[in-house]
């Protein structure tokens, strides 16, 4: 178990029955101290063992019923050790050999690794001075030797137990990288469909209402061209599949890779009236993320065009240069007193705000505004963009 400040002791609060254990360990040692020679008594070598005794019994009371992390545990645990040695030097028997396993268990659970050793190490000076003063046999000097066993024995599981709750962190930050990352990625992804449907339903509703008032035209001259009429429904029903058929695609995951750049634009233009193509400079394939953003640029610039500027001329320039692909996408304005047309009040502005969207994750630049009578928009890619995303791709 760990405190605040990241300390971690060989009894937690939790083990009641190792604690037991230990006081009746503690018990059974201070009582069999009576027995044997020497034992406490009240006067000479007898009253030094017994206040080493209650010393070092008192303190390891405390040690294991106080609760982790009080700032006295040191000095507590340094008398401990002070009275451990004492004892063990002027009685050595097995009891007190284990009350200077107990302190070294006290001082690894309690302390860092080298407050600890320190403690230790006080505990088998102590312990080795203590024989000496005694006159016990020399060879009870190395008695001291079994604090270092406890010390040790309570170090290594605190550096277990460390290691596995460090593990236990990692792993928990993993996992939330993990969900973090697939967050991101499904807002990603969501983002993307939302500019992909809007694109799509957009230019495809579009054009279909174009098709649409053209054959209310017809339908309302007082001559109807039966052929005319068939003519501009077909169209309307080819332009509606067509735009279902892009929707679905969107939809499923847009996995498919797109079509090469200026056939999609021809395509464009040629179910867009009144709209051209110019294309400048040594045509180069680009990656498909570029491809997209600058398809989805025409798509949406045709689309506002026949919103907000029917019968004007729409004119596509995708213009290849050393430094950059770029393409403008420009319209004239509302021509011969043609007002803004039917969807001229939709799609609430969502359209620009996705090509920018696409335009950051490209590197590009998208600009929109008036130009002359009409509208511009354009997007520029630089060449070293360009590059990235075909490195990314690749």
């Amino acid at each position: 178990m760990s405190d605040s400040s990241g300390n971690i002791y060989l009894f937690s609060s939790g083990d009641r029955y190792i604690r037991a254990a230990r006081l009746v360990g503690v018990g059974v040692i201070v009582g069999t101290s009576f027995i044997g020679r020497p034992h406490p008594t009240p006067s000479g070598h007898g009253l030094v063992i017994l206040i080493s005794l209650t010393v070092v019994a008192a303190t390891q009371i405390v040690l294991t019923l106080a609760p982790d992390g009080m700032s006295a545990m040191r000095s507590v645990t340094v008398l401990s050790a002070v009275g451990g040695g004492v004892v063990a030097g002027y009685e050595p028997t097995v009891g007190t050999a284990i009350l200077l396993i107990f302190v070294g268990l006290s001082a690894g659970g309690r302390s860092e690794f080298g407050p600890g050793a320190v403690v230790t190490a006080v505990a088998v000076l102590t312990t080795a001075l203590s024989v000496l003063a005694a006159d016990q046999s020399t060879s009870n000097v190395s008695l001291g030797a079994v604090a270092v066993v406890g010390f040790l024995a309570a170090a290594g599981r605190k550096q277990y137990v460390l290691r596995a709750e460090e593990a236990e962190l990692r792993l928990a930050d993993a996992e939330r990288a993990r969900e973090e990352h697939a967050r991101a990625a499904g807002l990603a992804e969501r983002a993307n469909a939302a500019r992909e449907i809007h694109d799509i339903l957009a230019h495809s509703l579009g054009a279909l209402v174009l098709q649409l008032d053209a054959l209310d035209a017809v339908l309302s001259s007082e001559t109807t061209d039966h052929d005319r009429a068939v003519e501009v429904l077909a169209r309307a029903r080819s332009l509606a599949v067509e735009g279902l058929n892009e929707a679905r695609q969107a939809v499923g995951s847009l996995r498919a890779d797109p079509p090469p750049l200026i056939d999609a634009l021809r395509h464009l233009i040629e179910a867009t009236p009144g709209a051209t193509l110019e294309i400048t400079g040594a045509a180069r394939p680009v990656p498909a993320e570029v491809s997209v953003a600058l398809r989805r640029t025409a798509q949406e610039g045709l689309t506002n065009a026949v919103k907000h500027a029917p019968g004007s001329t729409t004119t596509v320039h995708l213009a290849f240069s050393p430094g950059a692909v770029v393409l403008t996408v420009t319209d004239t304005g509302c021509q011969n007193g043609h007002a803004p047309g039917p969807l001229a009040h939709t799609g609430g502005g969502y359209g620009i705000d996705g090509l920018r969207e696409r335009a950051e994750l490209i590197g590009a630049s998208l600009t929109a505004g008036p130009r002359g009578p009409g509208w511009a928009v354009t997007l520029s890619v630089p060449e070293a963009h360009v590059q990235a995303q075909a490195q990314e791709t690749a």
